[in-house]
């Protein structure tokens, strides 16, 4: 807040700009920016808020994101719904008045709840998703070979197996499935749980 700290915030920018292009500094920024909470980055934002990835949010989803992370736990919608609510429609009138949307979108959004609670992230691949965060920690989005209709019946068949193994003292198992002609992972189960 000092006049010597705006200098350096500066310079930054500027190094910044050197670096990078503005998409990218958009793309960084978007995979850090606070969302209330310990949410950082769009991605974990809106499965914690609606459960589904970011291209397929609606204007009304996009607009509370885009007010977040000016004050994120300010606007925090599962603890401030009101708040939340009306700085994403003061967004929303924005756009409608910039000619971003149109006036039955915008009737439409600005009657659009906002999530009043927090939802649990999806844990498909606990274990693999652990490994690859681990050996690439910079990294947000991982493509991998896994088949999740492989990957949810192996933790089935690894559940039930394990049940029956519980009065020998065996209480866990792990399983890798590899396509034996391709090489390809497609499913990685840690444990039985």
């Amino acid at each position: 807040r000092t006049v010597f700290a705006k200098i350096i915030e500066m310079f930054r920018a500027l190094q910044l700009e050197i670096k990078f292009n503005k998409l990218e500094i958009l793309e960084y920024y978007l995979s850090i920016a606070p969302y209330g909470g310990n949410l950082e980055g769009v991605n974990a934002a809106t499965y914690a808020y609606w459960g589904k990835p970011a291209k397929q949010l609606s204007p009304a989803q996009i607009a509370l994101l885009v007010v977040l992370p000016k004050s994120p736990n300010g606007f925090r919608p599962d603890r401030h719904p009101q708040a939340a609510l009306k700085k994403r429609n003061i967004l929303l009138e924005k756009m409608y008045t910039a000619g971003l949307i149109d006036q039955a979108t915008y009737l439409r959004s600005i009657d659009e709840p906002v999530p009043t609670q927090r939802l649990s992230f999806p844990a498909r691949i606990p274990h693999l998703a652990w490994y690859l965060k681990s050996k690439h920690p910079q990294k947000t989005d991982f493509y991998t070979t896994l088949d999740l209709n492989i990957q949810i019946r192996a933790q089935r068949i690894v559940k039930q197996y394990i049940t029956g193994l519980y009065d020998k003292g065996i209480h866990n198992a792990s399983v890798v499935i590899l396509d034996t002609k391709s090489r390809k992972l497609r499913a990685m189960v840690g444990s039985a749980d």
